[in-house]
């Protein structure tokens, strides 16, 4: 064999190599990527031992499972008239639980808060996904404008990492009147090509960006350039969908960005809805 088959060869077995290594990568992302997608459902979780005591656990019945969901009501002083209430959408790493302490300010600003947790995520049944989510989260919405009190004109959508891909979905699918995203990507396609992996092995199609761009009401996105889960340029997409979209840098990790949470509502997040006339200050 002369030196040149002998070159050829190695170099065809080494690109065969590489394209089976590749294809296998490929074919156990598409097997396992609600796994990584959410994460929650399969992690340890140390719930409450019992919900606070000023919410209201409602749950909500969908076609083949339960989904939990705490309801808190503004304090008192801001009850005398219809009031906004925040859709919320944690993380896919943890349960709604979790986030309970983070949200205590929202309700002393007049603001109530509707905590929705995904399908298969603590206490509730099913398994996440696309499908599952859109119809929780427009469940939740419906029994939400139900309740007296609500303000049906003025719902919010807000989501921190996965939970914006809930929040966008559900400014697709019902009339809110602003989305705030909190280090979010602009979309599960982009999250994989980011992994040199193609879009159409995405099982579920969590378009942020294409929402945003025909979403038209205001939206605000808050990213740290420091976010080594969902790089920065994801936030900086998102801003570019729209001139409705507003930009907020902040500082820290994907899971520390926010240090203070008070203040975190109280100034950028309560600057945006006053700026777009959802609350006011009394």
């Amino acid at each position: 064999m002369t030196k040149a088959k002998l070159t050829f060869r190695i170099i065809t077995i080494v690109i065969l190599a590489l394209v089976a290594l590749y294809i296998s990568y490929a074919c156990f992302f598409f097997i396992t990527q609600r796994y990584f997608f959410f994460p929650g459902m399969h992690l340890h979780q140390n719930a409450l031992a019992a919900p606070p005591e000023d919410c209201e656990v409602i749950w909500l019945h969908c076609d083949e499972y339960n989904v939990e969901t705490w309801y808190f009501r503004p304090r008192t002083a801001f009850t005398d008239k219809p009031f906004p209430v925040l859709i919320m959408a944690h993380g896919n790493g943890r349960i709604m639980d979790f986030w309970a302490k983070r949200i205590r300010a929202l309700p002393q600003m007049g603001i109530g808060v509707l905590m929705v947790e995904y399908p298969g995520y603590g206490r509730s049944g099913g398994n996440p996904s696309y499908k599952t989510i859109t119809e929780t989260f427009t469940k939740a919405y419906d029994m939400l404008i139900s309740l007296p009190g609500v303000d049906t004109q003025k719902i919010i959508a807000f989501g921190f990492s996965m939970g914006g891909a809930a929040a966008c979905t559900l400014a697709e699918h019902r009339p809110v009147r602003a989305v705030i995203l909190l280090s979010t990507f602009a979309s599960l396609y982009d999250m994989v090509n980011h992994y040199w992996l193609p879009s159409f092995l995405v099982l579920d199609p969590f378009d942020n960006a294409k929402v945003l761009q025909h979403y038209e009401g205001p939206s605000l996105v808050l990213h740290a350039p420091d976010d080594t889960i969902i790089p920065f340029h994801q936030a900086q997409k998102l801003a570019g969908t729209s001139n409705r979209v507003r930009l907020i840098v902040l500082k820290g990790g994907h899971d520390n960005q926010v240090k203070d949470w008070p203040l975190f509502w109280e100034t950028f997040i309560a600057e945006f809805l006053m700026e777009n006339h959802i609350i006011t200050i009394r």
